[in-house]
């Protein structure tokens, strides 16, 4: 694929495996469906069962998706992967410490004290894992520079720059018309 334009790959699903190939080349991916691709190839008159066939069949599926703005998803870099997760875990610690927040007054003092404690703990963790997502952001180039520019605009800080760059990770891929 070194000397090859690749714009969409369109990949079965297949448990993940597809990830390790594609997070190499760093490309726009649509993990297909099989039973989507299987109508598409019913109402294609595709009934042959090669997997030579198979391929040019996703490639017509590629096409048409692309033409249709179907969800392409980006398989990301391993510095983005541990970003997503860490996100999910800064999620998972905001929600329980507000949820513990809202326990607070309906409990016992005792019981208040042990909340206490946990929304204190989970905090000290959202502070390190903010640190950890700033730590990661830093240490790559073009995710740096994106920070950067992000949060040259008013109103957006290291926090959000950080959170956009995670979940919204085509930032910078996509050209005008996309």
């Amino acid at each position: 694929m070194a000397n090859v334009f690749v714009k969409l790959c369109v990949v079965e699903s297949t448990g993940g495996y597809e990830k390790l190939v594609i997070k190499l080349y760093n490309i726009a991916v649509h993990r297909a469906h099989p039973n989507r691709v299987y109508a598409f190839a019913k109402a294609c008159n595709h009934f042959a069962k090669t997997d030579k066939l198979d391929a040019k069949l996703l490639e017509k599926y590629a096409e048409f998706i692309a033409k249709n703005d179907e969800v392409i998803e980006y398989i990301v870099s391993q510095k983005q992967e541990e970003l997503k997760e860490l996100r999910a875990v800064e999620r998972n610690l905001n929600d329980e410490v507000h949820a513990n927040k809202c326990r607070l007054h309906k409990v016992t003092r005792k019981a208040r004290e042990y909340i206490e404690k946990q929304i204190e703990f989970a905090k000290k963790q959202l502070e390190q894992i903010r640190q950890d997502i700033e730590d990661i952001i830093n240490s790559d180039s073009d995710l740096k520079e994106k920070s950067k520019l992000l949060t040259s605009y008013k109103g957006v800080g290291r926090k959000t720059a950080g959170i956009l760059l995670i979940e919204v990770p085509e930032l910078g891929r996509l050209d005008n018309k996309e």
